[in-house]
């Protein structure tokens, strides 16, 4: 009885901290689009291909050189579910040299699953194809916001 009551109190501890987590992604978004210095802004538009039709989320960092596989880079949240493919458009992204790290959240529980070496749930980067065999550089996924245009920017997801 006891054991029933501990599984049960941890599966709600699990959907609470979902909950919490949904309810911050509009602060993380609305920060990623913030532009408190009055940067000159434009638009940007990910498409993501060669997604899983399985899972839910998708989860998408837009970082700069500064941010890129430190925290805290601007997060963005999306449904994808049973999509292979999908675009994401961000307004007021502002202008500079931006990378997008991404991965797919297959059992929505907000966290990448690691393995030994490569990552257990699809992830991509911007203007990459092919795997990596070492640690990931900035000035190899780096692409240009340009100010006052719609740019675009493509993001090839590996499983």
């Amino acid at each position: 009885m006891l054991k029933v009551r501990i599984t049960v109190h941890k599966i709600k501890c699990k959907i609470y901290y979902f909950l919490l987590l949904l309810l911050t992604i509009p602060y993380f978004s609305v920060s990623a689009h913030a532009n408190p210095t009055n940067i000159p802004t434009g638009t940007l538009r990910v498409n993501i291909n060669e997604i899983m039709p399985d899972g839910q989320y998708m989860v998408l960092y837009l970082c700069n050189e500064d941010q890129f596989l430190q925290a805290p880079c601007d997060l963005t949240m999306m449904k994808i579910a049973n999509q292979t493919s999908k675009t994401f458009t961000l307004r007021d992204a502002p202008a500079g040299e931006w990378t997008i790290v991404m991965f797919h959240d297959q059992d929505g529980d907000g966290k990448m699953k690691r393995g030994l070496i490569f990552p257990k749930e699809g992830y991509g980067f911007s203007v990459w194809e092919g795997r990596i065999l070492s640690k990931p550089n900035f000035n190899k996924f780096k692409f240009t916001i340009i100010p006052n245009q719609a740019n675009d920017v493509s993001v090839l997801m590996r499983y």
